[in-house]
């Protein structure tokens, strides 16, 4: 399945995806993992620190976890619609930031 969104910091990041609905999910955030989320919140900022790219459904390139994804060089695709239905903690996932326009590969 390939989604699109923004590309809020380029880049290429793969990784297996867990899916971050509240600060609790942070605790099943492995190095590596692709970090699903469905908007910003600053606490959020923990879990780039072990991930290889984060995918967003709400937000844009000024938003909190893309500030921050840029500063640290971790890829970021946003507005992304329906990230956190479409793909399932576990699902293999690649995310790839580019200046145009953000990918977001799963399963694939």
């Amino acid at each position: 399945m390939k989604l699109k969104g923004i590309p809020a910091s380029c880049g290429i990041g793969t990784g297996i995806a867990r899916i971050v609905q509240n600060v609790d999910d942070l605790a099943k955030m492995q190095q590596g993992d692709v970090m699903i989320v469905r908007h910003s919140n600053p606490a959020y900022a923990t879990g780039l620190f072990k991930a290889s790219a984060v995918v967003s459904e709400n937000g844009g390139t000024l938003f909190h976890l893309a500030i921050l994804s840029r500063e640290i060089g971790v890829p970021l695709v946003s507005s992304v619609e329906n990230a956190t239905t479409l793909i399932q903690d576990g699902d293999m996932v690649r995310v790839f930031g580019a200046s145009e326009e953000g990918e977001v590969y799963v399963n694939e």
